[in-house]
């Protein structure tokens, strides 16, 4: 497994004609900053109340229960959809900032590459906004 990189931030839906994603980066000045995971994806890393979020420094957002090297947690929120939320402004900023995300003519970005992998029993998953092949 490679390094992952901590954001070192602390916690004190596509269109039915797109395939479906499993996380969505919100950034809006009306309706706030947030990170959005899919239902499945939430089964599927067995989230509940906390997440940890990383970058690998190759365009990857990494997500899990635990992360390798990674200590800040951050608070889930259950959205009405069933999907899980994460509301830390700060944390949105640093992912655009690391992920290099251009939001000048949009406010959300959708991402659709998923690998998964095993740390030490749990399921992690590296996030991407292109499927890579």
């Amino acid at each position: 497994m490679e390094k992952l990189l901590s954001f070192g931030v602390e916690d004190t839906a596509p269109r039915s004609n797109h395939a479906k994603g499993y996380c969505t980066l919100v950034c809006s000045s009306k309706n706030g900053k947030r990170l959005v995971f899919s239902k499945n994806l939430s089964e599927t890393l067995e989230l509940e109340d906390m997440v940890k979020v990383a970058f690998d420094g190759k365009g990857g957002l990494w997500v899990g229960r635990d992360l390798p090297g990674i200590t800040e947690s951050f608070h889930l929120k259950d959205s009405t959809s069933e999907k899980k939320v994460i509301y830390r402004a700060s944390l949105i900023q640093k992912i655009i900032k690391e992920l290099k995300i251009d939001l000048a003519e949009k406010v959300s970005v959708t991402f659709y590459g998923l690998q998964l992998e095993n740390w030490e029993g749990h399921a992690i998953a590296r996030l991407t906004e292109k499927e890579e092949k």
